[in-house]
């Protein structure tokens, strides 16, 4: 084949993705907004069917901090019973639910977890605190009005923010595989990056007024407080303030800091210990990494027959493919050239991606659901690093956002088909209410899998 054979090739593959592109890039707002409810909404579907329909199981309540903590259970509440291998310590949501729920009532805090990793991750809680009011079911309620209704904002905010000819990024925004797993299991990495989407909304005009600044102050500070990894994200964009000698947007972003810091000198007086400082566990340079590949290679070493190779190398895909995308964003971020007007994005990428080199095997890699969450923001920095870029978009970062799609894929397949029933039953509090018992219901044909995997 010539050269220009070739040339007209590619042209002929690249017409039907450019006419796909620019139709992307004519749709409304209200397109996107409406895109992205059905995206969740049959991803919640998927994930109540499998708990009789029952919208409390994204909080996955433990039964061991249900029961030290039964008057701030929603009645009616999945309960996930058993082993921690089989899910029954649940997962972080319940704990965020608990923190909100203890906030209308001054003095209490909730049993049975660690304050100094979760309190300081106090936004959220706070956020949907007033909805507790009007009793446990509404507070379950509130969880998903607050969380939608924010990664909805910021979806509208992030689609003013992108240029015209690359609005069709908010597509790889919505179907974020990681912000997807943060949603479903009603964690903050995914509030966090929405605030900071939200703040970075007033604070992107030249010279913004008083009111929007008060407005990117708030916002930042949520999202600190919602989870630190807010922080990528904000400090190259002080840097960048800094750089271009604007003072005052430097000074909003140096004091989104203080309600972090004052929140932090509360807890080390009524818990009396630092909170940050167990973050320093989870350290451990390139240890998660070389333990997914120690996984690998005792599946291929140990395998009995080539069908137990696949199956097992089949239970490490998802993670092995965030390997590959996270050396692919290495690459782009590391290997790119030439003058670049939004190199705190680039920067804030390279900090996004050094946090997960550094994360730990047996709290992070070694699990999907946390480790995948990491990437929330290491991919919304690569879209808004590419959609500030004046050279035209690389074709690696089409690569992985493909890579991302398709691991969204991957997490809908898992969760219809794959991943076991925890056992569960229905919690009633025995206290305040009256009941016949409770149902109990067991995934016997799954004994000792693990569904965080």
């Amino acid at each position: 084949m010539t050269p220009a054979q070739k040339n007209d090739s590619r042209r002929l593959l690249q017409q039907p993705v450019k006419a796909i592109l620019a139709r992307l890039n004519r749709w409304s707002r209200w397109h996107y907004l409406a895109l992205a409810l059905a995206f969740y909404l049959v991803a919640y579907g998927i994930e109540w069917a499998r708990y009789d329909w029952n919208p409390s199981i994204v909080f996955h309540f433990g039964h061991y901090y249900v029961e030290q903590n039964p008057n701030w259970t929603p009645a009616g509440a999945i309960r996930l019973l058993g082993n921690e291998q089989h899910g029954g310590n649940g997962y972080d949501g319940q704990i965020f639910y608990y923190f909100a729920r203890s906030l209308i009532e001054p003095g209490q805090w909730p049993r049975g977890f660690s304050m100094a990793y979760r309190a300081p991750r106090i936004a959220l809680p706070l956020l949907t605190a007033p909805f507790a009011l009007l009793g446990n079911q509404a507070l379950v309620t509130g969880f998903y009005l607050v969380q939608m209704g924010l990664f909805l904002a910021s979806l509208v905010c992030l689609l003013d923010l992108l240029p015209a000819e690359r609005r069709y990024l908010g597509l790889l925004y919505i179907a974020s595989p990681f912000a997807l797993r943060a949603n479903l299991l009603m964690v903050t990495d995914s509030t966090a990056l929405a605030l900071v989407l939200i703040g970075l909304h007033f604070w992107s005009k030249a010279r913004p007024g008083p009111a929007r600044l008060g407005g990117a102050w708030l916002a930042f500070s949520l999202a600190i407080l919602a989870k630190e990894s807010a922080l990528f994200l904000l400090f190259p964009l002080g840097l960048w303030a800094l750089v271009r000698l604007d003072l005052v947007k430097s000074f909003i972003l140096v004091a989104s800091l203080l309600p972090m810091l004052v929140w932090q000198i509360y807890l080390r007086e009524a818990q009396g210990m630092v909170p940050a400082n167990i973050l320093g566990v989870f350290i451990a340079p390139l240890q998660g990494i070389t333990g997914l590949g120690l996984e690998a290679l005792q599946i291929v070493t140990r395998s009995a027959s080539p069908l137990a190779l696949l199956l097992g190398l089949a239970r490490l895909a998802a993670r092995l493919l965030l390997v590959l995308i996270l050396l692919g964003s290495l690459i782009l971020i590391l290997g790119t050239r030439g003058p670049d007007a939004a190199w705190h994005w680039r920067l804030a990428a390279f900090f996004a991606a050094l946090s997960i080199v550094f994360a730990d095997h047996f709290y992070f890699w070694g699990v999907f659901d946390n480790i995948g969450r990491m990437f929330t923001m290491l991919l919304a920095a690569l879209i808004l690093w590419q959609a500030e870029r004046e050279q035209p978009i690389s074709p690696l970062f089409g690569m992985l956002g493909l890579a991302c799609l398709f691991l969204s894929s991957l997490l809908f397949l898992r969760m219809a088909f794959l991943t076991p029933v925890m056992p569960y039953d229905t919690w009633t509090n025995p206290v305040h209410e009256q009941s016949s018992g409770t149902r109990l219901r067991l995934d016997p044909l799954k004994p000792g899998l693990n569904p965080a995997l």
